[in-house]
């Protein structure tokens, strides 16, 4: 459920309604699970989907920054800069001068400060 609908907003505790679930009993559960909080696993889903869309698609960078969740191309362009050390624009480049074999695995393309998160899922 965390990873659909990366555009639209998403209530923790709403889910955890539909779950039958208080909120601390099913992030501990998350947690264990998944090895980071939900919050950090659906930030985690809309960067590797606006990855995606970097490498396979023509689609504006504000385009897909609405696409994965994020009102403010700001917003959005420095979550992904932060997650992969290259900017939305540098990061769809590096594809188009064939300097990534990263295509069907963004995670290839993680800074190895941030792999050890990613490592988790």
């Amino acid at each position: 459920m965390l990873r659909e609908r990366l555009d639209a907003p998403l209530s923790v505790h709403d889910l955890c309604q539909r779950l039958g679930l208080g909120y601390e009993q099913f992030r501990k559960a998350f947690r264990v699970r998944y090895g980071r909080a939900p919050a950090a696993y659906r930030k985690t889903a809309r960067l590797d989907r606006a990855r995606e869309l970097l490498a396979g698609s023509e689609l504006a960078v504000g385009t897909i920054a609405q696409r994965v969740g994020y009102s403010e191309i700001f917003a959005f362009s420095k979550a992904f800069t932060a997650a992969t050390a290259l900017s939305p624009s540098r990061y769809r480049a590096s594809f188009r001068l064939g300097r990534h074999t990263a295509r069907h695995n963004p995670q290839q393309s993680i800074p190895r400060r941030h792999a050890r998160q990613y490592s988790q899922a």
